[in-house]
């Protein structure tokens, strides 16, 4: 058994000392296939936590299926709390299905996440917005779900976030919600903010575009935004 975890750990740091996605990918199957179920824990939790701090941010970090399942279930996996990147689209978890998901408690690292086509409302966002790691994520994509301006009321109340890209279309948020989103001070990092320009009509792309609080990058997005493409609520 000694023979073999060395050549695991050697396969192991050789991994961590190349970042890239084909060397992660090897990571998660060196992990998931530990010789010793009892040392992987401590691998993870102090060897791959302390290499991975030395990896590019742009490198996506995904899970395996079976972690975030076991995530679902209740069962805390500690190699989630290596990755970056989680993109459960069309898991049609509902606020019920991401409140269980979110009590894990093991995605203090994530940096992006996507929940389109997940059936969330107002009370997924209360649950996603008090996650500890909501505040450093740079890209949430909530696409597609049933959130309405009570959602972007929401995320609007939130301290200062890392958001860099943040999209909603696909909801039900009019002028009232894009009201919200212009007049918080949440998005100062805001590179990117998606819309359903119908939904919120001239008067919401106008106030996006006036915007006091939401960056130029952004504003100067919804200045120039067809207002043949807005209803005229």
């Amino acid at each position: 058994m000694a023979k073999i975890t060395d050549l695991w750990w050697g396969e192991l740091r050789a991994a961590l000392d190349e970042p890239g996605l084909a060397t992660w990918r090897r990571i998660c199957n060196l992990l998931e296939y530990w010789p010793s179920p009892q040392e992987r824990d401590d691998v993870v939790n102090t060897y791959c936590l302390l290499s991975l701090e030395r990896w590019p941010e742009h490198v996506r970090r995904e899970p395996l299926e079976r972690w975030v399942r076991a995530a679902s279930q209740g069962e805390p996996e500690p190699c989630l709390r290596m990755i970056n990147t989680l993109c459960l689209g069309s898991a049609m978890m509902s606020d019920v299905g991401l409140r269980m998901l979110l009590e894990v408690e093991c995605f203090e690292r994530l940096t992006e996440l996507s929940l389109r086509n997940n059936l969330l409302g107002e009370v997924g966002m209360q649950w996603l917005t008090r996650a500890p790691f909501y505040t450093s994520l740079h890209t949430l994509d909530l696409e597609n779900n049933c959130l309405s301006d009570g959602g972007a009321h929401i995320l609007s109340h939130t301290p200062p976030t890392r958001l860099r890209s943040l999209n909603l279309k696909g909801n039900r948020i009019g002028h009232e919600g894009a009201s919200e989103l212009a007049a918080s001070s949440s998005f100062s990092h805001l590179r990117s903010l998606e819309l359903d320009p119908g939904e919120l009509g001239l008067h919401g792309i106008q106030l996006l575009a006036d915007s006091r609080t939401l960056p130029d990058e952004v504003r100067e997005r919804w200045r120039h935004t067809p207002l043949t493409t807005a209803s005229a609520t």
